[in-house]
């Protein structure tokens, strides 16, 4: 969590530096920007979109309304929900896009080289690395109000 350099400072210092448990990030200690934030949010919210047009999609097949199973009657309507499954997951996709790679360009890692990893997937992966970096690291980052940091001076 703290390199041994920093604690050994700090303890020299006399100040004694706790973090909290359900913080496992070493950038808790800094508030999360609002930039940040709004990037979070919106890439939360289409991964959620993502996830829900696929979860439809895939019950919706397995209810058997596939155009091949469709009397023509109905088929224009099953047409219809798919067009707007369709539009609905490829614009998520692309905000989830956009918003992973703010997200990934205002958050602070580790290192230059973790964000400059972490960017090139993204590019290259496009909307899915989007969604699976939002479920994979950005939901596990700890909330704003969960980054709780007490400095107190050793007596």
């Amino acid at each position: 969590m703290v390199s041994r350099s920093i604690s050994a400072r700090l303890a020299a210092a006399g100040v004694e530096r706790t973090l909290n448990e359900s913080s496992p990030q070493p950038n808790s200690s800094r508030a999360m920007s609002s930039i940040e934030r709004r990037a979070r949010y919106v890439l939360a919210v289409t991964s959620w979109v993502m996830l829900s047009v696929v979860v439809v999609i895939i019950g919706a097949s397995m209810a058997g309304l596939d155009l091949a199973k469709t009397p023509e009657p109905a088929a224009t309507s099953v047409r219809a929900f798919g067009k707007i499954l369709g539009g609905v997951g490829g614009f998520a996709l692309l905000v989830a896009w956009a918003s992973a790679l703010w997200h990934a360009t205002v958050h602070r890692f580790y290192s230059s080289g973790q964000r400059a990893t972490v960017l090139a997937v993204l590019i290259f992966g496009n909307g899915v690395a989007a969604f699976f970096y939002y479920f994979t690291y950005v939901l596990w980052l700890p909330n704003p109000q969960q980054q709780v940091v007490t400095v107190q001076r050793a007596h």
